[in-house]
């Protein structure tokens, strides 16, 4: 296989098992072993495939950083699996490490989707009042929307 079509192929793995893994973990609250352990060994044998022994490192390193997370509570052992995997199926695009802009983007999108979500259910519980917050959830609605852009 060409370097491109490998490229190719770690990407439309990585995004087929991600869109999987929003979707059981959306439904379910679980992302299952079934998809992270085929993504991590896929991209292990990929790595080996290119000899790329930088890329093995670095999905190990977030393997070891993800558990020392799901060790102390703060991150589920499925988010850690998909992060590994990721890594692994595609530690570079473009020269550049690929997880770190993933982590930083879906650490953005949950801030942002969990302050709509209890400002929704906050406003419903009539815990909240609107007409008295709502300069502060305009302006929240403003910063979060120039921190997606």
């Amino acid at each position: 296989m060409k370097k491109m079509e490998l490229l190719l192929l770690r990407e439309v793995l990585v995004i087929a098992a991600t869109a999987i893994a929003a979707w059981t973990d959306w439904k379910t609250g679980n992302i299952y072993d079934w998809l992270t352990y085929p993504l991590i060994a896929i991209g292990v044998v990929l790595n080996l495939i290119e000899l790329n022994f930088l890329g093995l490192g670095l999905g190990a390193g977030v393997f070891a950083i993800g558990y020392l997370l799901y060790y102390t509570g703060r991150l589920g052992g499925g988010d850690v699996k998909l992060f590994a995997g990721i890594t692994m199926a595609l530690p570079f695009l473009q020269g550049k490490v690929y997880i770190i802009p993933v982590l930083l983007y879906s650490a953005l999108i949950a801030v942002m989707f969990f302050s709509v979500y209890y400002t929704v259910k906050l406003a419903r519980l009539k815990k909240l009042e609107l007409k008295e917050n709502s300069k502060g959830i305009f302006n929240a609605a403003i910063i979060a929307i120039a921190l997606a852009a």
